[in-house]
């Protein structure tokens, strides 16, 4: 059992790092059999992983949809007491609202992620924040001034 765990955390680890290539169909190829891993397993942290890098994956094609659909089940797999201060669901989704100008949704998020990342005293999480909301009120900025 130990092997298989170790294998679709390496399948998850590939697809990332597919992702952040550019290569987007391996990523999901990779994403989506570890995904299977992790469901054999019943990894529910693990799957909530790949279900958020398979988001990743998706909004990096700029497929918001699918990528909303990903974010959405990875953050409904677990509790807030259990996610790990280097997961960023909330934030994700926060990211993906601000480019579909869904400001209000978008902001809802943000804040979401901020309190887990001050729940767990995640400092980067909380810089990170920060950060997501500047990048939401330039954009928010911009497109008022429309």
């Amino acid at each position: 059992m130990g092997d298989d765990k170790l294998t679709g955390q390496c399948l998850n680890n590939i697809g990332a790092t597919y992702t952040g290539l550019g290569e987007i169909p391996k990523a999901l190829e990779y994403l989506r059999l570890s995904l299977e891993v992790r469901r054999r397993l019943q990894d529910v942290k693990g799957q909530a992983a790949t279900l958020n890098n398979i988001g990743l994956a998706y909004d990096a094609r700029s497929d918001r949809s699918n990528a909303l659909l990903f974010y959405r089940q990875s953050l409904a797999k677990l509790p807030v007491s259990a996610i790990q201060p280097e997961w960023a669901g909330s934030g994700n989704l926060g990211i993906v609202y601000t480019a579909l100008t869904d400001y209000g949704r978008a902001l809802e998020y943000h804040h979401r992620e901020s309190a887990v990342a001050g729940a767990l005293g995640n400092r980067r999480g909380e810089a990170a924040t920060l950060h997501n909301i500047g990048v939401f009120m330039i954009c928010f900025m911009i497109n008022a001034g429309r």
